[in-house]
């Protein structure tokens, strides 16, 4: 059930929030705390113009707790549908208000800043009677917003759990999945007024409508995870499929890899997009590597099948898709590679099983010098980097923030999505290069994951429209 948070803060701009917001919604709170400024009797009109009206007042420090038990209790008698009540709150004062208004709905709710054993917390709860509980709770990793997503299965139908602040998210996509009674956004063109709270047309970028307690997760995981705009792109895939699934962006802590991907198998994911830091460290959380992670000694993609879970490297491929749909041609080429990380370890294997001569340039020796040797290739520390190496096509596979001695080769491919150009990939165009670009990279590897993750269920006009939604989303920023 989506619902809509009213804060106005005056009267004529709560009511046309409640008017924007009917239509897309099932519930309206409306926050007191934030409409202090409206007589009781315009209250009354909001009320009565609200769908299923909660009506919420939130403690603040400025007013005294007896003031605000009693302003909590006046609101009974705008005989809203439900009224949102504190775990703090007297329960005297509680008592009272069932007494005296048994039409009234009782929505007993909890919120934490910090770390608390919510176990504990909600079986507290119990103990008050009410028609519905929350929980709000301030998760501080990724990890610890999916162990809560995990939790709430286990928990009633008239239970939401949210999981606060920009960590917390993915709680709020996978509402549906969690089976939460209730999903709060902010009311449309309106700021939000809790944070990581979305508002009705982002939570609907995420596929939301198609999803339900029987979906799927797919996500990417790393860090960073906000040079990706696959959260963008492969959500629109999903609901031109009308897959019932979702896509999100996971940042994890490296010491958070193992525990995660153990975690993974206890909820509903299907597939799982690898980025940086992670491409080679998850190797040996996997079942059954494909030959395309094992040439390379990375892995970018998972599929979850069967409790397996199996490991494939689609970064080299749609590296020499790329190539290959520019003319380009690899067999011969001079490719210099900067980096050694997961990327390039795919994209100087592919290039070498084609016939390329491969030169690594990378500022740690050890790394660089395998990568060389897997790759059959010749390793030089960055600095070395320099025209003498003739190279012809140089593939940028380090942070856009990192610094190197720059050359201008006739093709220059940088594997950053984000930001599209880089002052480097500026100066190489103004001097002739010719540039290929890390999206087109992205969008070619994306297309050979979804072949792995839906293969009976893409088709080629699929793949070219998602093309095509790449290129807009580019040209949009």
């Amino acid at each position: 059930m989506l619902c809509a948070i009213i804060n106005g803060p005056s009267f004529i701009e709560a009511k046309q929030q409640i008017l924007n917001s009917l239509p897309f919604v099932e519930s309206i709170e409306l926050r007191i705390d934030h409409l202090s400024s409206l007589s009781e009797e315009e209250i009354h009109k909001l009320v009565v113009l609200a769908k299923k009206p909660i009506l919420t007042l939130k403690q603040i420090e400025s007013i005294p707790h007896e003031t605000w038990v009693k302003q909590v209790i006046n609101l009974a008698k705008f005989h809203p549908e439900y009224l949102d009540i504190d775990y703090s709150f007297p329960k005297d004062a509680l008592s009272h208000i069932q007494r005296c208004y048994p039409d009234i709905k009782i929505l007993l709710s909890f919120h934490s800043d910090t770390h608390v054993h919510l176990p504990t917390i909600y079986k507290n709860m119990l103990k008050i009677p009410a028609h519905e509980y929350k929980l709000a709770v301030s998760p501080t990793s990724s990890l610890e917003t999916f162990h809560y997503i995990r939790y709430k299965n286990q928990l009633p139908e008239n239970t939401t759990l949210i999981c606060m602040g920009d960590i917390g998210v993915p709680s709020r996509i996978l509402s549906p999945l969690m089976k939460n009674k209730r999903n709060y956004i902010s009311a449309p063109h309106v700021p939000p007024i809790a944070p990581g709270q979305l508002s009705l047309d982002k939570l609907l970028d995420y596929n939301y409508t198609h999803l339900s307690e029987k979906s799927h997760i797919y996500g990417l995981i790393g860090n960073p995870v906000n040079r990706s705009i696959s959260h963008i792109s492969h959500n629109k895939l999903f609901s031109d499929l009308k897959l019932s699934a979702s896509y999100i962006k996971i940042l994890l802590a490296p010491e958070e890899l193992e525990p995660f991907i153990t975690l993974s198998q206890e909820l509903p994911f299907k597939g799982l997009s690898i980025t940086m830091p992670f491409k080679t460290k998850i190797l040996k959380y996997i079942d059954v590597l494909d030959s395309s992670a094992t040439q390379c000694q990375a892995c970018n993609t998972l599929v979850f099948k069967n409790k397996t879970l199996i490991g494939y490297n689609t970064d080299g491929l749609g590296a020499i898709r790329l190539f290959s749909n520019k003319g380009i041609s690899i067999k011969g080429s001079r490719i210099g590679i900067i980096g050694a990380g997961g990327t390039a370890k795919a994209i100087a294997s592919a290039c070498a099983h084609l016939g390329a001569d491969i030169y690594i340039f990378n500022r740690s020796i050890a790394p660089g010098a395998h990568l060389a040797d897997l790759c059959g290739g010749s390793f030089f520390p960055l600095n070395e980097l320099s025209n003498k190496h003739l190279i012809d096509i140089l593939i940028l596979c380090l942070p856009p923030e990192v610094s190197f001695p720059e050359i201008f080769p006739p093709t220059i491919l940088d594997v950053n999505t984000l930001p599209k150009e880089s002052s480097y990939i500026k100066k190489a165009k103004q001097k002739g290069c010719r540039i290929l670009y890390g999206y087109e990279l992205f969008a070619q590897q994306a297309l050979l994951q979804f072949s792995l993750w839906f293969p009976k269920t893409i088709s080629q006009q699929h793949c070219d429209q998602f093309l095509v939604y790449i290129e807009n989303i580019m040209n949009s920023m």
